[in-house]
């Protein structure tokens, strides 16, 4: 059996819904228990029936009352592969999320604020500001966890960096692109193409009503409308979008695409942080004052709420993948207004300590840190030596956890006919001994004589000398 988690952030006060994966390898099991520990605490535990080679996801939620960095085990009984029976992850619980909206025009933003204000059904934190394109370049952005962009025709090489480095130093951003985007301005942007997007922009689709394909809803951003095929995901109005072309060495995750295959929204992680890029910013499906074509009308569909929240809680989650990794993969962070290296106190899975220091490069004002001894699975618990501060933006209680997990793939057993094997590991083992045992033993036969026979040879000429130094004492 092997077990796998799926949870995200989390608010303080605020339900969490917890996903277990659970699979069996080969025989069926019944009534096997699953728990869930928060920090070796029992939060939460359910029983499943499983057939032989059948996986199942085990749903449960718990109320976190802290706010902080805490490890999230989930657990199940022992068996004949013990290794992979207990799967970890960090759960950062947060006060609130701050969110940014920089609007293009005045008042534009109305309806994207709708679907994102603050209700306790949304669980998105209790902090929505909304600034012009204008003061972009004056605002301090590490005041804000997620700055959304609303078709913005685009900005300039100054914000570019300052969005880089905010993104970098795990912030997220979110650009809607519309029909106010300009490719020329978006595309001649390097900080912009090569970093922030991963993308340069090719030109809007002819206007027609395109179909969309939610992609086996394997994306975070559209998971929850899984099994709900009348939510209105799948017949959300779209008309116009913007066709794009990766850039070199860009890693898109495509979250939402065309029937067709072309991307809808894309997402890539840059830095510590993440960036997604809505590909037909939000409309309410009327003409404008100037008579430009409708790009959508997504803002009046009942899929608009739950798509918008759920694409920002992804964003959101910039820890996920940074704090829980595959043994063998480094951890890495930031050390938040550090000017000077630094020492980082490890705390391993097996209680052993390491020291580590930070690198002397500025990021954004901090230093990057890397710890990549993580051979054994587990929490991992680092804290700036000599300081309250944790090596990384949630705080907590002055240290950071880390959750090292065992590669899935090495639960996924299997029988093989020994057939299947290649024709060189088909030779008996016995087979292989008895051969090169002669092959030693002809090779060093005539060695073994030779020592013999000078050892022979010693005998005799040590007797023959005693004899004759006998007789001459004589």
């Amino acid at each position: 059996r092997g077990v796998g988690l799926g949870t995200g952030g989390a608010l303080g006060g605020k339900a969490v819904g917890i996903e277990v994966s659970v699979a069996s390898a080969g025989e069926s099991a019944s009534s096997v228990p699953v728990r869930v520990e928060l920090d070796e605490q029992t939060i939460a535990s359910e029983t499943v029936d499983l057939e032989a080679g059948e996986e199942r996801v085990v749903r449960m939620q718990f109320v976190p009352r802290s706010i902080g960095s805490f490890a999230l085990t989930a657990v199940l009984p022992d068996d004949r592969l013990n290794v992979d029976n207990r799967r970890f992850q960090i759960l950062e619980v947060r006060e609130q999320y701050k969110l940014l909206i920089i609007e293009n025009e005045t008042d534009d933003s109305r309806l994207l604020k709708l679907a994102l204000r603050p209700t306790a059904a949304a669980g998105l934190g209790s902090s929505l500001t909304s600034r012009s394109r204008v003061e972009l370049g004056s605002l301090e952005l590490s005041n804000w966890d997620v700055v959304i962009l609303n078709d913005l025709s685009s900005v300039s090489t100054n914000v570019a960096n300052r969005l880089t480095r905010f993104v970098a130093a795990e912030g997220s951003l979110i650009w809607l692109l519309g029909p106010n985007a300009n490719a020329a301005s978006v595309n001649a942007n390097e900080a912009l193409t090569k970093q922030l997007l991963g993308f340069q922009l090719k030109q809007p689709v002819a206007s027609e009503d395109w179909g969309i394909d939610p992609l086996d809803y394997r994306s975070p951003v559209v998971a929850p409308f899984a099994g709900f095929p009348d939510s209105g995901l799948l017949t959300t109005p779209i008309f116009r979008f913007w066709q794009i072309r990766a850039s070199e060495g860009a890693e898109l995750i495509v979250d939402l695409a065309t029937t067709d295959g072309q991307p809808l929204i894309v997402r890539h992680r840059f830095g510590l942080g993440w960036v997604a890029s809505m590909l037909t910013a939000p409309q309410a499906g009327l003409t404008t004052a100037g008579g430009d074509d409708v790009w959508n009308a997504m803002a009046t569909w009942p899929s608009y709420l739950p798509l918008m929240q759920q694409l920002v809680q992804t964003v959101l989650d910039t820890g996920l993948d940074r704090t829980t990794v595959t043994a063998g993969e480094p951890l890495q962070g930031v050390v938040r207004q550090a000017v000077e290296p630094t020492n980082i106190i490890v705390v391993r899975s097996d209680r052993s300590e390491n020291q580590i220091t930070t690198d002397s490069t500025s990021l954004s004002g901090g230093l990057p840190w890397t710890y990549a001894s993580t051979q054994q699975s587990g929490i991992y618990r680092l804290a700036v030596e000599g300081s309250a501060t944790a090596p990384a933006a949630n705080v907590g209680d002055g240290e950071q956890a880390f959750a090292v997990n065992i590669d899935p793939i090495q639960s996924e057993l299997e029988r093989i006919d020994l057939r299947q094997l290649p024709a060189a590991t088909e030779t008996s083992p016995d087979a292989v001994v008895q051969e090169g045992v002669a092959a030693v033993g002809e090779t060093d036969d005539w060695l073994a004589r030779t020592l013999l026979a000078g050892l022979f040879c010693l005998l005799v000429c040590e007797s023959l000398l005693a004899w004759g130094m006998g007789r001459r004492l004589a």
